[in-house]
């Protein structure tokens, strides 16, 4: 296992509020999803990027398949919306019109623990789980 970094196309909230599915391209995501085979271990952080109010999400991947077509609509739904935000920090159109996000992988995970990641003190705290 290699640790990986890589940029979702969007996160769903699952009906049950236990699991979230994360959106992942497949041509950059080929290590992190060789590691999600390897332990099922997840982390996901999710970022307001205009106030930069952050949490982490890590748990144990339950579901790795081809995104479905309610995935794909969630992911270009999202996809929109992050364009949009780094549009709004300054990101030229010409750059953030181009990432790509499809085809995508849908990761649904079980939620185990929730971090504080926003800067400031409270900053690592666990939120949910994990204490």
């Amino acid at each position: 296992m290699v640790p990986d970094c890589v940029l979702a196309a969007g996160v769903r909230v699952e009906r049950d509020r236990k699991q979230v599915t994360v959106f992942l391209h497949e041509a950059i995501s080929v290590q992190s999803l060789a590691n999600l085979k390897d332990n099922g271990k997840i982390a996901v952080t999710l970022e307001h990027l205009p106030d930069h109010h952050a949490i982490q999400i890590k748990g144990t991947a339950s579901r790795v398949a081809k995104a479905n077509q309610q995935d794909i609509a969630d992911a270009t739904r999202f996809h929109s919306g992050f364009v949009k935000e780094i549009e709004y920090v300054g990101v030229a159109p010409r750059v953030s019109r181009r990432l790509a996000f499809l085809p995508c992988v849908a990761v649904t995970l079980r939620v185990e623990a929730i971090f504080e990641q926003t800067p400031g003190p409270k900053a690592g705290a666990c939120i949910k789980g994990a204490r």
